[in-house]
């Protein structure tokens, strides 16, 4: 990669060191094989307390209710970011109220959703990327005082 287009400051931050920092996250397996995990930019900072979406994704999707889920985090005054969660039920009588309590014994409190939307459908790109910005502004809707 020579750099970023027309973005020198980004360019400068992706190639320092000699090195080529895409963000992405990664373990390694017990089989030595380097499994991709997530993307630094993605991490949730509650006070202090990182938090992976994914572990919060795997907590709701063991649920049998749900279809489909992201986890992703949202401003939150002096505690920096509130996680808030997305999903795709195929049980109408799921409630996010009935998840929050089903993943009280798998999550940390830092960790719990203080929101969970239930949508139709996680809306993606034409390449499959989840678009997270029109989630995230009806978080703050509902999380924005009442008049």
């Amino acid at each position: 990669m020579q750099g970023y287009w027309n973005n020198e400051p980004a360019t400068r931050a992706a190639l320092a060191g000699g090195w080529l920092h895409t963000g992405d996250l990664g373990a390694l397996g017990s089989d030595g094989a380097l499994r991709i995990t997530g993307r630094a930019s993605e991490v949730i900072n509650r006070a202090g307390v990182k938090i992976a979406p994914a572990d919060v994704e795997r907590a709701l999707e063991a649920h049998p209710g749900i279809v489909e889920t992201v986890a992703f985090g949202v401003p939150d005054g002096a505690a920096g970011q509130a996680v808030a969660a997305a999903v795709v039920l195929d049980d109408p009588s799921v409630t996010p109220e009935g998840l929050r309590r089903f993943i009280a014994g798998r999550l940390p409190a830092s960790a719990r959703p203080r929101v969970v939307l239930v949508v139709e459908d996680i809306p993606r790109s034409p390449t499959g990327k989840v678009l997270l910005d029109g989630l995230r502004a009806e978080v703050l809707r509902r999380l924005a005082p009442g008049p």
